[in-house]
């Protein structure tokens, strides 16, 4: 006979430092990969919400220290022009944010940022994984669902209008842990977790910053896959989509 028996725990926020390379092998310093005060706030806020919420006007608050706000499509469009609409996709949140720079000659420059935050399935990738245990006593199923959040990095044009210079990414992942243990003799027992990870491109808020001082920055920084690691253990892998955007 087996017996089981669940018991939630609280969930544990958990954001990994990624220091690998890009796409194209281009290594960047691990300051790239940490500095990210918006990102962790779209994190912090999305880890406050319902598995099943989606994100709305609320998260402007959360992020109102910030300069962001959240925008519709057509305001994007009479922002940005032509360039918005590679930003568009179904079911998203738009947050816009401008930040001003200056260029090696001294000229300040206007530069908006757009985060997208979207539930759509194209956005959304789900895996389930089950490491082996070599005792055989108890074991682990992990079920991970991802999102793929996006941040557009624009820069003056020559032409005037904007340019989007840089488009990085971090993946937010909610994974449920059920730990299966036998407890006695013909009983399986079984503990469930919940768990939020998450894992950063390079630039994912600025972008801008070393472009300007001469640093070779690639226009798509996105990851491509995403590596779960819970409490230090490597649990999986999960593909983010390219082109789908």
């Amino acid at each position: 006979m087996k017996r089981v028996s669940f018991v939630l725990t609280a969930i544990l926020v958990c954001t990994p430092l990624l220091c690998s390379c890009t796409e194209a092998e281009i290594s960047y310093p691990l300051s790239a990969y940490i500095n990210h005060p918006i990102g962790d706030a779209i994190t912090q806020y999305l880890s406050e919400q319902d598995a099943f919420t989606f994100p709305d006007e609320s998260i402007e608050e959360t992020l109102s220290e910030f300069g962001v706000e959240v925008v519709s499509k057509t305001t994007l469009r009479k922002r940005l022009g032509d360039e918005a609409e590679a930003v568009f996709g179904e079911y998203c949140t738009y947050l816009y944010v401008e930040r001003e720079f200056t260029d090696e000659e001294g000229i300040p420059l206007l530069s908006p940022a757009v985060y997208v935050i979207s539930t759509d399935e194209d956005r959304r990738f789900t895996a389930s994984f089950s490491p082996e245990h070599p005792d055989g006593t108890r074991w682990n199923e992990y079920h991970a669902t991802v999102y793929d959040i996006l941040s557009w990095q624009y820069l003056p044009s020559d032409g005037g209008g904007y340019d989007c210079v840089a488009l990085s990414n971090f993946a937010y992942a909610r994974i449920s842990c059920i730990e299966f243990f036998i407890s006695s003799p013909g009983y399986i027992d079984s503990m469930q977790s919940d768990h939020i990870y998450t894992q950063f491109a390079p630039y994912f808020d600025d972008a801008i910053s070393p472009r300007l001082q001469g640093v070779n920055v690639q226009n798509d920084l996105r990851l491509k896959k995403t590596t779960i690691i819970i409490s230090g253990i490597e649990i999986g892998v999960v593909p983010l989509s390219r082109g789908r955007e």
